[in-house]
């Protein structure tokens, strides 16, 4: 999406208001005992209040509102009646459609604090830290592939890898639009960013090598290994002063 009236603005700002908002709900109820199918429901009844749906059932008709993804299990986990334990990693991905516009985030959570799985906080940590190095570099004209560059050289530096079959796309008025924002440097890309688009930044990383497998489900990526992962997203508008992170 190019943001290129006040209309396209506010809606896109509110519908990321909206995301923060939910995402920071289910982040809240993720604790000890609680299951991923009673945070869906919560995510449903935020949804409903606010008057905003479900972005994946709409465009893709998803089983769950919401995504819930735990331990080796990345992205697009579907929700389930598994109790959450303490140091469980728990990745919570969010996209809501609101007023006519879409907007995506992301973040891992570990049940119970982040004292009791160290070598999980230390993967968020620099999955947060690819995510703020990429984000700088969010200005017209940039090469899109330097936000993967920047990912890359962050993860590999901590000793991860990242998940390369998995990517952050445009966003705005659809769920994934162009462009495919990689979290590896492709020097075949040329693509330049733009002032106005919208794009969803999304490093996710594992602390082994591993291919992604689909899970019975039809939904579930998670790593074949069964090596733990970090997942961190925000919506970010590219800006002529500087880049703004909707969801924040």
């Amino acid at each position: 999406m190019i943001v290129k009236s006040e209309h396209d603005l506010t809606g896109i700002v509110n519908a990321s208001k909206v995301a923060k908002h939910i995402l920071n709900v289910l982040a809240e109820n993720s604790l000890e005992g609680v299951t991923t199918e009673f945070l869906d429901e919560l995510c449903k009844k935020e949804m409903d209040a606010i008057g905003a749906k479900s972005a994946p059932k709409m465009f893709y008709d998803t089983p769950c509102y919401s995504f819930y993804s735990v331990n080796n299990c990345i992205v697009h986990g579907v929700p389930n009646r598994k109790e959450l334990v303490k140091g469980d990693i728990l990745k919570i991905d969010v996209t809501p459609f609101y007023e006519g516009f879409v907007s995506d985030t992301a973040c891992s959570v570990i049940i119970g604090g982040e004292e009791l799985n160290a070598a999980a906080a230390l993967m968020i940590n620099n999955v947060k830290t690819s995510f703020q190095k990429a984000v700088k570099l969010c200005i017209p004209n940039q090469n899109l592939n330097e936000i993967g560059r920047a990912i890359e050289n962050n993860t590999k530096s901590g000793g991860y890898f990242v998940i390369k079959e998995l990517s952050g796309h445009g966003v705005g008025q659809a769920v994934h639009e162009d462009p495919s924002v990689l979290n590896y440097y492709e020097f075949r890309d040329k693509t330049k960013l733009k002032n106005g688009e919208v794009i969803a930044i999304e490093p996710m990383i594992s602390n082994r090598k591993s291919k992604l497998v689909t899970k019975r489900d039809g939904w579930s990526l998670a790593t074949r290994m069964g090596s733990l992962t970090a997942h961190y997203e925000h919506t970010v508008l590219i800006s002529d002063k500087t880049p703004i992170v909707l969801t924040e």
